[in-house]
């Protein structure tokens, strides 16, 4: 067996190998940023979605090669409170595709004591696949309480966890996701400036060749 990774778009030669197996995975979303806060104030970003996979096996000459392999990017973690970006769709030619995860949320400066819920991007799925389509998970919305506040956690993909939620005593920026995961939501406290949210993490391809 032949293993190939794919990370950037490329066209892929029919191969010697009689039986494919092929994972697509979409680009994860962007995780929240934060703006800068004053006294007494805090911030927190929402996680972005994981893209989905699609699986199939395939007989080499049920196939037309060549074939052109698209590999979609994570998007951008928001950039203080601007807003991130979702990833993009990854796929192998015209046989399956998988969508990417969707965008979060980028939070912006509230008051210690106020109560807010930050939505989170949504997750992509795979198409195509006949052996399986998987959906990502969706990112965790931000979460604000009276007694405490946390940034929402990038979802996980076929292969890898999301960036994680924080809840800490320093202001930080977002956890990147890999592998098609989203990435996390910024975390800011009191008398700090914009933090940025984790970007999401690159699709993938992988083709396993059969003799």
């Amino acid at each position: 067996m032949k293993v190939n990774i794919f990370s950037q778009n490329t066209t892929y030669a029919k191969p010697t190998a009689r039986l494919l197996k092929i994972i697509v995975t979409g680009g994860g979303g962007g995780g929240g940023g934060t703006s800068a806060v004053g006294a007494n104030q805090g911030a927190v970003g929402s996680g972005g979605g994981a893209g989905g996979t699609a699986i199939s096996w395939h007989s080499v000459d049920e196939l037309e090669f060549p074939i052109l392999l698209t590999v979609g990017k994570g998007g951008s973690g928001g950039v203080g409170g601007n807003e991130p970006q979702s990833g993009q769709s990854s796929s192998f030619g015209r046989y399956l595709s998988a969508s990417s995860g969707a965008r979060a949320a980028s939070g912006t400066a509230f008051n210690y004591g106020e109560n807010r819920l930050l939505s989170n991007g949504g997750s992509g799925i795979g198409y195509g696949g006949n052996h399986m389509n998987v959906r990502g998970s969706a990112g965790t919305p931000a979460i604000t309480l009276s007694s405490g506040y946390e940034s929402g956690g990038g979802g996980a993909s076929f292969f890898c966890g999301g960036g994680n939620p924080i809840a800490a005593g320093s202001s930080l920026s977002g956890d990147p996701g890999a592998f098609g995961s989203g990435g996390g939501g910024a975390f800011s406290v009191s008398n700090s400036s914009a933090q940025n949210g984790g970007g999401g993490g690159d699709g993938i391809i992988i083709i396993e060749e059969y003799a």
